[in-house]
């Protein structure tokens, strides 16, 4: 992507503030492509470095920033957050550009591709509104195998809630609205 050839290329240049705008970049990019995980590790490194650095961010920058990490504090909880938040503290600026070289932040990729076609049955009567008692009624499944799938769904989207893999589920074209 082009946010990883921006830190090489500033990797190269040793430009320390180019970096740290890159790592913030990259953050809201792992958070907007639904890796919360990755987002919070690389928000965590980017506040590391800004403060280290005494950098701000301001204007349109800041606000593109503050919505994604709040968006990734949500997905993640308080407590993953901050755990995710630390994940970097001891790693050099150079390892942590690697380990961004090496993440792949595309929407069709990751483990999307893993959803079955039964769960994506489930997913389309979920996007409706649909009860699990009714999802399980409309699939001929018993509620307790609805909640299984449900467990299913959330963990291969990497979401807690309902209303999060509804979005995630349209956002990614995975179901239409009915």
């Amino acid at each position: 992507t082009a946010v990883r050839e921006s830190l090489r290329i500033f990797q190269t240049a040793g430009s320390a503030s180019g970096q740290n705008a890159g790592f913030s970049t990259f953050a809201v990019v792992a958070s907007a492509a639904g890796r919360p995980e990755i987002a919070a590790e690389f928000f965590g490194l980017a506040d590391r470095l800004n403060r280290a650095r005494g950098d701000v961010v301001t204007g349109a920058e800041r606000r593109r920033y503050d919505a994604a990490e709040a968006a990734t504090r949500e997905r993640l909880g308080e407590y993953g957050f901050e755990a995710a938040f630390r994940a970097l503290d001891d790693w050099s600026v150079d390892a942590a550009i690697e380990r961004a070289l090496t993440i792949d932040l595309s929407r069709s990729g990751g483990s999307t591709s893993r959803i079955s076609r039964r769960e994506l049955d489930v997913l389309a009567l979920l996007v409706t509104g649909a009860t699990d008692e009714e999802i399980a009624g409309d699939l001929f499944l018993s509620t307790r195998t609805v909640h299984a799938h449900l467990g299913s769904i959330y963990r291969k989207l990497q979401v807690n809630k309902r209303s999060e893999a509804v979005r995630l589920a349209l956002e990614r074209g995975l179901v239409e609205l009915p």
